[in-house]
């Protein structure tokens, strides 16, 4: 979909596969269980990364720069020197005029 410049579409099914693993992850840690979620820990953070970075992307095609600075510091939280995370970051920043905090960005 975002290839093929529908960015609303790839960034609502990205929110909802977002919205859905936050789901399972909080079921999982309520169960007490790791049966729902077969994934090691890490393939998780790393779905979860990846999906936040995508929704930062839709966001910035969108010209919704404040949103895609949100997305990506829900990556920088966990990854706090993560180089997509940061450009995409300091892209939206200096798409928004905010010339002195992409700066301090990268």
């Amino acid at each position: 979909l975002f290839k093929a410049g529908e960015f609303q579409q790839a960034l609502d099914a990205w929110q909802d596969t977002l919205k859905d693993l936050v789901g399972l992850l909080q079921h999982r840690r309520e169960a007490g269980t790791e049966s729902l979620v077969t994934l090691p820990v890490r393939g998780v953070k790393d779905l979860e990364r990846s999906l936040y970075l995508n929704v930062a992307a839709a966001f910035a095609k969108l010209r919704d720069p404040g949103r895609a600075i949100r997305a990506c510091e829900a990556v920088l939280l966990g990854e706090p020197s993560h180089p997509k995370a940061l450009y995409r970051k300091a892209s939206s920043q200096l798409d928004k005029g905010d010339f002195k905090d992409a700066e301090a960005t990268v």
